[in-house]
């Protein structure tokens, strides 16, 4: 039984066969996309920039979208201004 976020993940991927690609299309980026849309600001617990996963590939979708890392309280805040985001 996983006993973690992480080992659920994993058993979730597992479970359906999904690629770790199809793992971030079908659960991170519709929710990051929300994220976007309500332009609300993201909190990392560590720093995503350094990560070779899941965290970084949130990182630069975010920053695709124009959010702006702010290293010292690993916060990406939503673009100033309106801007037309695609």
């Amino acid at each position: 039984m996983p006993s973690s976020p992480k080992d659920l993940w994993t058993d979730a991927k597992d479970r359906f066969g999904l690629s770790r690609p199809e793992m971030f299309e079908l659960y991170n980026r519709p929710f990051l996309q929300e994220i976007v849309d309500k332009r609300l600001p993201v909190k990392f617990t560590e720093n995503p920039d350094k990560d070779e996963g899941y965290l970084n590939d949130e990182y630069l979708f975010l920053g695709e979208k124009g959010y702006v890392f702010d290293e010292d309280t690993l916060t990406m805040t939503p673009p100033k201004g309106r801007i037309c985001i695609s």
